[in-house]
């Protein structure tokens, strides 16, 4: 007995199941990418901010976040979720679906190209969207830089008007004195000598009339005088601008213009987002039916076996 006990002792131990780690699964399958394609319909990062803390990028990591609470869905972090979005929507443009066929049902791949017609559309339209407001703001910038350009030519044609007319009436006042200085020299030369004067008088008769003649000449305009006539003349080029009625027939043409244009556009989007809808439902209705066909010929399958099995009992 004890002879038994060491045998047994000294036996090896017998080789039992040995737990291993299961390795991370690495790549992606059509439910991964349902899943995906999900998060990504909810969190719309085509909307995001371009070049901000909370662009793209932040908004791809909330999807590998909702990604992550999915149970059973590949471990990735933003900039792969992001990899593999470009990539289906890249697939899907191209219209090379079956090159995404790898692993998944029938089901999952028609799920997986709804999700993707439906973000593709929404995309487009976000970018038009964009475009059209970039469009109209540029737009909106530049009828302001010309409208504040034709102002200050305005304005600088009206103060070199003003200066013009004020050198004119300087030269004018200087020729008025002159002559008016040589008529009176004449006149006190033609005095007759009974009459006699005092060099005090003479000086005194010459500034009286050279002083009336003094006070016509014009001063320089102070600043003040200059920033009034800007002001002045910027309201009389507004006021002569929408009097005008040719510029008012204009803007009202362009405006009228851009408006049908813009609806034009926006008619054309309706129409393209109804198109792409009824396709999605031929789609899904054509899925159903073939849904419903494989459910039938499983049923009259079941059905044969059992009749099967009764005529042979």
């Amino acid at each position: 007995m004890a002879d038994r006990d060491e045998a047994a002792a000294s036996a090896p131990p017998s080789a039992g199941p040995v737990d291993t780690p299961k390795a991370g699964r690495k790549t992606f399958t059509a439910a991964d990418d349902l899943s995906l394609l999900r998060c990504v319909n909810l969190v719309r990062p085509w909307e995001a901010a371009v070049g901000t803390a909370n662009g793209i990028m932040k908004a791809f990591d909330s999807v590998a976040e909702k990604c992550r609470a999915v149970e059973g869905f590949v471990k990735k972090d933003g900039p792969a979720i992001r990899t593999r979005f470009d990539r289906l929507v890249r697939v899907h443009r191209a219209d090379e679906r079956s090159s995404l066929r790898s692993s998944g049902t029938t089901e999952e791949y028609e799920e997986r190209d709804v999700l993707l017609e439906d973000i593709v559309c929404r995309m487009d339209n976000w970018k038009e969207k964009t475009e059209q407001e970039s469009t109209m703001e540029r737009a909106k910038i530049q009828g302001i830089e010309t409208s504040g350009e034709l102002m200050r030519r305005l304005a600088m044609d009206e103060l070199r008007g003003d200066e013009e007319d004020a050198d004119d009436s300087c030269a004018a006042g200087d020729g008025i004195s002159v002559d008016a200085e040589r008529v009176g020299h004449d006149s006190q030369c033609t005095c007759s000598p009974a009459e006699p004067q005092t060099v005090g008088a003479k000086d005194n008769v010459g500034r009286k009339r050279a002083a009336p003649v003094g006070s016509r000449r014009s001063t320089k305009p102070s600043k003040r005088e200059k920033l009034s006539a800007v002001r002045d003349s910027i309201a009389q080029a507004i006021e002569h601008t929408m009097s005008d009625p040719s510029a008012k027939y204009e803007y009202l043409r362009e405006r009228l213009h851009f408006e049908r244009e813009e609806a034009a556009r926006r008619i054309e989007l309706e129409e393209k987002r109804m198109l792409l809808e009824r396709e999605r439902e031929v789609r899904r209705e054509a899925a159903e039916q073939r849904r419903e066909q494989k459910n039938q010929e499983f049923m009259m399958k079941l059905l044969q076996i059992a009749m099967g099995k009764n005529a042979d009992s």
